[in-house]
């Protein structure tokens, strides 16, 4: 695919070009819309894959925030963030029940 051309402008010898390297050679001007093709095809798939890995890493992390979630509470006075097991609070030091 990547020979797809359009010929605007002939070259030297005017006959018809199998490749876009003979055309470029004989001097003819070309429009080679191949080019813009692949590249396109080559971005969806690469941003497909980037969407793939980042919201596979984003439902790592939420697993891992769940799990934290449940290892801890917050003080009911200063609203910081504790193990379940404490009995007072390393902040406020007020006891928790």
């Amino acid at each position: 695919m990547a020979d797809l051309f359009l010929v605007l402008k002939s070259g030297a010898q005017g006959a018809p070009y199998i490749t876009l390297d003979v055309a470029n050679k004989d001097g003819t001007v070309t429009h080679s819309y191949s080019l813009f093709i692949n590249s396109v095809f080559s971005f969806t798939i690469l941003s497909w894959f980037a969407f793939v890995l980042v919201k596979g890493i984003n439902r790592i992390k939420d697993a891992v925030s769940q799990k934290v979630g449940k290892a801890t509470k917050s003080c009911q006075f200063c609203y910081s963030l504790i193990n379940v097991k404490a009995f007072k609070s390393p902040q406020c030091t007020a006891s928790l029940d």
